[in-house]
């Protein structure tokens, strides 16, 4: 199942350099079970997606 837990954009400026700590849960608020998750990182000239694993 693929589900979009956090999502936001930034604008250019706010870009250049950027650290995002995810506090393990979803959009509504619950927390989420431990698992692989996986994270995309998207710019006009690229896309990566990256595994990360979260562990209680």
């Amino acid at each position: 199942m693929v589900n979009n837990l956090i999502s936001f954009s930034l604008t250019e400026q706010e870009a250049t350099s950027i650290i995002v700590l995810w506090d393990g849960t979803n959009k509504a608020g619950a927390k989420v079970n431990s698992d692989i998750y996986f994270y995309s990182l998207q710019t006009p000239q690229k896309t990566i997606i990256e595994k990360m694993i979260l562990t209680k």
